[in-house]
């Protein structure tokens, strides 16, 4: 649990300030998602705890797409095709 801590405060609230309890909340379980379902983990082989979805690379050329988590101070990799 200290580990899970330090790690909220190191990439959450280190760059936030939760306007009041209300918005704390609100970062806070949107974090717990991302970091069960998109954050990699080294001790899981680079994997999230919930396990992630893999994408293998297309055949065509293609761009990832970026998709922000928690107002851009994370992200979501994820492929779409390009706009021929």
């Amino acid at each position: 649990m200290e580990r899970f801590n330090g790690t909220v405060r190191r990439e959450l609230l280190d760059h936030v300030i939760p306007l009041n309890e209300d918005h704390l909340d609100s970062l806070l379980k949107e974090y717990v998602h991302y970091y069960n379902h998109s954050r990699s983990h080294l001790f899981r082989n680079k994997d999230s705890p919930l396990g992630r979805v893999y994408e293998s690379l297309p055949c065509k050329l293609r761009l990832p797409d970026s998709v922000p988590v928690l107002g851009g101070l994370h992200h979501v990799y994820r492929w779409h095709s390009s706009s021929d």
